[in-house]
């Protein structure tokens, strides 16, 4: 991370003299064409109130153990766990949406494992584009922000999300529902996918 953020530093500074061969240099390093995951856990404020925080704790914990083995099995790679979110990221958004469902069917029947009376329920939104990844810390986009924004703001307990443009980038054959999203003044075309 550091690194990247040097190169930030070095872009930003105004006596830079080749600010182009900087850019060049972050873009060479970082730039990737990636699947964006974003997952959300439903229900923080109301669970964090009801039950404490040191019970929500576990249960994001619960959550991320869950979350680990069904992200590496798709091939994607976590980015960043930042409370009850998981950043991830996949080649392309096939597996991305195999993960995201593999996820919903199992909280739909939970293992026994989780304790009886935690109920997980998550949320996914899925984009797809070129972002600047730096692997195991961070990623920056517009893809990033769009996969969050249906992941967190738009997406209920349950639901997988997914852009037209992670749509066009498909390969496989999944049912989707059409949707027309307005976030943040910007109108994005979207897909329910059916679990």
């Amino acid at each position: 991370m550091k690194t990247f953020f040097d190169l930030i530093d070095q872009l930003r500074d105004p006596a830079q003299p080749d600010p182009q061969s900087v850019e060049s240099e972050i873009l060479a390093r970082f730039q990737a064409e990636k699947s964006i995951f974003a997952l959300d856990m439903s229900g923080y404020s109301f669970s964090a109130r009801r039950g404490g925080i040191l019970q929500h704790l576990c249960k994001i914990r619960e959550m991320q153990a869950f979350c680990r083995p069904i992200i590496a099995a798709h091939g994607g790679e976590i980015v960043r766990l930042l409370a009850d979110n998981v950043l991830a990221v996949f080649d392309s958004p096939d597996p991305a949406i195999e993960a995201a469902l593999d996820m919903q069917r199992a909280l739909g029947n939970p293992h026994p494992s989780f304790r009886r009376d935690w109920m997980l329920s998550v949320a996914i939104g899925i984009d797809h584009g070129k972002i600047l990844l730096v692997p195991g810390a961070d990623c920056f986009g517009d893809a990033v922000n769009i996969a969050y924004k249906l992941g967190e703001d738009v997406a209920r307990g349950g639901e997988i999300l997914i852009t037209e443009n992670a749509r066009t980038h498909l390969t496989g054959s999944f049912e989707l529902e059409s949707l027309d999203l307005s976030m943040s003044g910007l109108r994005i075309p979207a897909h329910r996918v059916i679990v």
